[in-house]
C-alpha cells in the first residue's frame, strides 16, 4: 500500500483563493469535458506551494495575465491529486504549468515562469496554435517491481 501524500496547508489555501475566484477544480477526466463546454481554456496545473513556491507565483500570474491580455480564455484549475494521470494524458511535466486545451482537445503546455512579454507572447502562440495531439501517448509505464508489463 502506498503512503498518503503529505501535503501542507499552503495547498489547500491556494486552491481555496483560486475557487473564490470562481475557478472551478476539475479532475484530470472532467477536464476535456470542460473544454468542450468553454471553448478556450486556460488549466492551472498546480502542486504544493511548499515545496515549489512558485506554483504560488504562478496563482498571482495567470489572474492579472488574463486580465491585462482581455484573452477570452476560461481558467480552471487542475486537482493536483491527479498529477501523475495528468502527466499521462498530457505530458505536463513540471510545476506551475498553465495547460491550453480548445473545445476538448490539446494545445500546449507552458510550464514554469517566465518575463511578462514572454508570458504574452507565448499565451498569444497558443491561441494560434490549432488543436493536436498532446505529447504524451496517455500509456502508463510501471516500474520493474510493479509486477505486470513494463
Amino acid at each position: 500500500m502506498t503512503a498518503p501524500v503529505s501535503v501542507s496547508a499552503a495547498l489547500p489555501a491556494l486552491l481555496s483563493r483560486l475557487s473564490a475566484r470562481g475557478w472551478p477544480l476539475l479532475s484530470v477526466d472532467a477536464l476535456a469535458d470542460f473544454a468542450r463546454q468553454h471553448g478556450e481554456v486556460v488549466a492551472f496545473c498546480v502542486d504544493d506551494p511548499t515545496k515549489l513556491p512558485e506554483v504560488a507565483d504562478a496563482a498571482v500570474i495567470l489572474p492579472e495575465l488574463l486580465k491585462d491580455s482581455g484573452l477570452p480564455l476560461t481558467p480552471c484549475v487542475v486537482d493536483p491529486a491527479g498529477n501523475a494521470e495528468l502527466q499521462a494524458r498530457y505530458g505536463v511535466m513540471k510545476y506551475p504549468a498553465f495547460l491550453f486545451l480548445r473545445d476538448g482537445g490539446y494545445v500546449g503546455v507552458m510550464a514554469g515562469l517566465r518575463s511578462w512579454g514572454e508570458y504574452l507572447h507565448e499565451v498569444n502562440e497558443m491561441r494560434a496554435r490549432p488543436v493536436g495531439r498532446a505529447p504524451s501517448i496517455g500509456i502508463k509505464v510501471a516500474g520493474p517491481n510493479a509486477g505486470g508489463c513494463a
